[in-house]
């Protein structure tokens, strides 16, 4: 993969130093793709950061953060999908695990309103919190709420999905355009190369949905360019709403339909619902990592499923070596992104949630 580096310039009373840069030793670099190798060469070398952070400022100085009074705002898009749960759970562990009971955590959930998680962003900064760790909605109504962040000092990190602009510290997650990569190239296999298939995204001008569906098209155009896209339609990560999408695509395409890619678990629990109700029998493939969904792989309804590992936990992994003054290497920390199918859905059942 390309490495996305990032400089930090540090300000002290009459001496600029440069940041010396520490390794993540455990997270898992995903293949370069497509989408990276063109957005590197798009943006080129990046610009030292003007500001200094709170990091910067030397919280490590006194020796390790863990022991230090740290508190840390987390904003996440909502709480209303088994995957948000899991992630604000895991967050919430890895804070009292790392922290040794002196971090606290304030989790603020914006009910996917762009202009909710904005409020709450701010809100963090006025409380002056030491970090903020943040799942953003869409990616350009958030940029502006990075660059205040930015402005304060305060460190930012973002987990599972980015925004449109260089505007925070770090990222780490999975590489969602790689997950449309490897269920374009399961369903292209399992059909020969050939055939129909419909597409139920996420929702609409978020990161996630706009890689998860890039890498998927890409892939096709590419390598299966005898598998045509039927439709493609938001299920808004919600099981009400993929249900009815694809109630809608079987009453429009019926038999035609081959296969199924569903951007997210919640949506494709609701398409199941709908293809078993009609009597259908289609290729489905998923992601994000429900049980539920690897209890359809182990039935035969689910054909395969691309677990996303959000970077909760990670994040404050990262964060403690951060204020430790040993940042990342790199910019953007991808993890693995395994693909569950049938043959080692046991292997992978116990990271599901």
């Amino acid at each position: 993969m390309k490495k996305i580096t990032r400089i930090v310039a540090v300000l002290l009373v009459a001496v600029m130093a440069l940041a010396g840069c520490g390794k993540a030793a455990e997270e898992t670099k995903a293949p370069e793709t497509k989408k990276e190798s063109k957005a590197a060469e798009s943006k080129g070398q990046e610009e030292s950061k003007p500001a200094e952070t709170k990091a910067d400022a030397g919280t490590a100085a006194a020796g390790d953060s863990a022991d230090q009074k740290i508190t840390i705002g987390v904003s996440l898009p909502h709480m209303s999908s088994p995957a948000r749960v899991a992630m604000a759970n895991e967050i919430e562990e890895a804070v009292k695990t790392i922290g040794k009971g002196n971090w606290e955590v304030i989790i603020t959930e914006a009910g996917n309103d762009t202009a909710k998680q904005t409020s709450d962003v701010e809100d963090l900064i006025q409380q002056g919190v030491d970090a903020i760790i943040m799942c953003p909605i869409s990616t350009d109504p958030l940029v502006p709420v990075c660059q205040e962040v930015q402005a304060a000092g305060i460190p930012l990190i973002l987990i599972d999905r980015t925004i449109s602009s260089e505007d925070y510290d770090y990222y780490v997650g999975g590489d969602n355009y790689l997950i449309g990569v490897q269920a374009a190239d399961y369903i292209g296999e399992k059909l020969n190369g050939e055939g129909k298939v419909v597409i139920i995204q996420g929702t609409l001008g978020g990161s996630a949905t706009n890689d998860r569906q890039a890498g998927f098209v890409d892939t096709l155009a590419e390598k299966y360019p005898n598998i045509e896209v039927l439709d493609e339609q938001s299920g808004e990560w919600a099981r009400d709403v993929g249900m009815k999408v694809m109630e809608d695509y079987i009453q429009a395409y019926g038999d035609d339909i081959d296969a199924v890619y569903s951007h997210g678990d919640n949506s494709t629990l609701g398409a199941l619902q709908a293809i078993a109700d009609a009597d259908k029998d289609y290729i489905v493939v998923a992601a994000d990592g429900q049980k539920e969904v690897f209890d359809a792989i182990k039935a035969g309804t689910v054909d395969a499923c691309m677990i996303f590992l959000g970077g909760g936990k990670e994040s404050i992994d990262l964060l403690h070596n951060l204020l430790n003054g040993e940042p990342p290497a790199e910019k953007v920390t991808y993890l693995e992104v395994p693909c569950v199918v049938s043959d080692n859905v046991d292997e992978y059942y116990d990271m599901g949630y």
